[in-house]
C-alpha cells in the first residue's frame, strides 16, 4: 500500500502531483514560473524505497525551497507520498484515493523526473483523473519543461447495472452468481451477461470451484475510484 505523510495541514482545492526524483533542477525552474496561491497543494511521489544520503538530501533541499516560497508570504501546503513500485494498478488506486480524500478539485500533474515506473504513474494518472487540467513532462532534447494536452478520461463506458455489481463485490468480497442476481434483482441470465462483460473488461475475476464465483480485482476497484470522482465533481 501507498505511504504518504502530511507535511502541512488544511483544505484546499487544487494541487500539483509532481514526481520527485534526486535531481529537482526541472522542479526548481517549473516553480519559478508557477504563481502558487494560498492553500495550493504541492504534492511530490517518489519510491518507498530510500537510497541512503540522497533520498533525504532531496527531501531536505525541496523543504528549503518551499519553504522559502512561505516566507514570502504564499500559504502553500506540501507533502510527500512514498509508492512501494510493486503493483501499478494499486499505486493507482491509492493515489486516488489520496487525491480524494485531500477533496483536490483541480490537479497538475508533473512528470518531471524520478523512477521511471513513478513517471509512468502520473502520466497515466493525467489520462483517467477527470480533474486533471494540466500534464508536463521533461524534454531531455530541449532540456525544458513543455506541455503536453491531457488525453482526457478514458470512458469505460460501464452501465449502472455493471457498476451495481462493481459495488457489491467490493463491499462483499466473492460472490456467486444466484447470490448476486437475488441481491440486486436480476434474472440470472441478465447477470451471467452483466458477469461476462465485466470480465472481458478486466474488471473482475472468475473463481475455480463447483460453482461459479466472481470477485473483484484492482482494475475493478481502480474504475470504482474513477466513478466516483465522476459522480462528484462532473
Amino acid at each position: 500500500m501507498m505511504q504518504y505523510k502530511l507535511l502541512i495541514g488544511g483544505t484546499i482545492t487544487r494541487a500539483y502531483l509532481i514526481s520527485l526524483g534526486f535531481d529537482i533542477t526541472t522542479i526548481t525552474f517549473m516553480f519559478s514560473r508557477t504563481s502558487f496561491e494560498d492553500n495550493d497543494n504541492v504534492v511530490f511521489v517518489m519510491p518507498k524505497t530510500e537510497v541512503p544520503g540522497k533520498t533525504n538530501q532531496t527531501i531536505s533541499a525541496i523543504e528549503e525551497l518551499l519553504e522559502g516560497i512561505k516566507a514570502r508570504g504564499v500559504k502553500i501546503n506540501y507533502s510527500f507520498i512514498k509508492v512501494q513500485e510493486e503493483d501499478f494498478s494499486q499505486d493507482l488506486i491509492d493515489l486516488l484515493q489520496y487525491t480524494i480524500q485531500n477533496r483536490f478539485s483541480e490537479i497538475e500533474v508533473w512528470a518531471l523526473g524520478g523512477t521511471r515506473s513513478i513517471v509512468s504513474l502520473l502520466s497515466i494518472y493525467s489520462v483517467i483523473d477527470p480533474r486533471v487540467t494540466k500534464f508536463f513532462t521533461y524534454s531531455e532534447s530541449n532540456n525544458k519543461a513543455i506541455k503536453v494536452p491531457r488525453l482526457g478520461f478514458i470512458d469505460i463506458k460501464c452501465e449502472n447495472d455493471h457498476v451495481a455489481i462493481l459495488k457489491l463485490l467490493r463491499d462483499n468480497g466473492s460472490s456467486t452468481i444466484k447470490r448476486i442476481s437475488d441481491t440486486l434483482g436480476f434474472s440470472q441470465t441478465k447477470t451471467y451477461r452483466l458477469i461476462n462483460r465485466l470480465k472481458r473488461m478486466g474488471l473482475i475475476d472468475k473463481l475455480l470451484g463447483r460453482k461459479t464465483r466472481v470477485r473483484l480485482n484492482n482494475w475493478g476497484r481502480l474504475y470504482l475510484k474513477i466513478d466516483t470522482i465522476i459522480n462528484k465533481y462532473q
